[in-house]
C-alpha cells in the first residue's frame, strides 16, 4: 500500500477559492443574461421595460 503526502500552502488554497468565487460570478452574470433572452423570447419582457427611455 503506497501513501501519498501532500501539502497545501495557503497561497495555494487562496488560488483555489478565488478560482471558484470567480467561477460562481461568471455563471451569475451568465444566468442573468441568459434569463433576460428567455424572458424577450416569451415576450414576457419587452427590450424596452429594461429602464432605459430614451427621450
Amino acid at each position: 500500500m503506497h501513501t501519498t503526502l501532500a501539502y497545501l500552502d495557503p497561497g495555494s488554497s487562496s488560488a483555489i477559492i478565488q478560482i471558484l468565487a470567480g467561477g460562481f460570478a461568471a455563471l451569475a452574470v451568465a444566468g442573468k443574461l441568459f434569463w433576460h433572452r428567455i424572458l424577450s423570447v416569451l415576450r414576457i419582457r419587452n427590450d424596452d421595460e429594461d429602464g432605459a427611455n430614451e427621450l
